[in-house]
């Protein structure tokens, strides 16, 4: 819907957005007179612009992935697909969940963290000698969260029955899909960028 918007915006030269098209929906149908949704896309092709026949056809029907870094920068915006945290925050690069026993267990090591002694499957018995259970579990990660990058930590595992002390070293955070406003845009991307702004205010 968000990318919809976006390229309505686009195509109106900012004059309509996709609430203006709602609202003529409204006003062309109504609570008492249905459209037939065998037709639906077509009547909102006909409201809009031709290019939104070739939106649907792409990314609706034929479900294909936007290119956000190329979307994006039409309108003043820069994405990035993964980007080093910008306040420096500190992550352990596992995700944690608990087992069919109510145990804290590793399910995935990220991509972006490598050389972890860790595995998946390890149930996590403590982490810096205090016993991780549902009841600390948010106080524990606060306090990691407290810790620098490269700072070392205890995290005692339970491996194939076997419980294994580790030490490791916590990893620099990357946040996944950034949308960062680009402040030396110009030209009709400065005028879309403007607009946007002030829809999404």
């Amino acid at each position: 819907a968000a990318m919809l918007d976006i390229k309505l915006i686009q195509l109106s030269n900012g004059e309509k957005n996709f609430r203006d098209v709602y609202i003529d929906l409204i006003n062309k149908y109504g609570k008492d007179n249905p459209f037939d949704n065998d037709d639906f896309f077509d009547v909102l092709v006909a409201i809009t612009y031709p290019e939104i026949g070739d939106f649907i056809d792409k990314h609706i029907k034929n479900n294909t992935p936007f290119d956000f870094e190329k979307e994006m920068n039409a309108i003043g915006v820069k994405y990035y697909d993964k980007k080093l945290n910008n306040k420096n925050l500190p992550t352990m690069g596992v995700s944690i969940e608990p087992n069919s026993t109510g145990k804290a267990t590793i399910v995935s090591l990220m991509s972006d963290y490598v050389g972890s002694l860790l595995k998946e499957g390890d149930i996590i018995s403590r982490i810096n000698n205090k016993e991780l259970n549902h009841s600390t579990y948010q106080g524990i990660m606060s306090s990691i969260s407290e810790m620098k990058v490269g700072d070392e930590y205890q995290i005692d595992i339970i491996r194939n029955g076997s419980e294994i002390n580790i030490i490791e070293r916590l990893y620099a955070k990357y946040d996944k899909n950034v949308f960062e406003v680009d402040q030396n845009t110009s030209g009709k991307s400065k005028k879309l960028q403007e607009i946007l702004m002030a829809t999404y205010e």
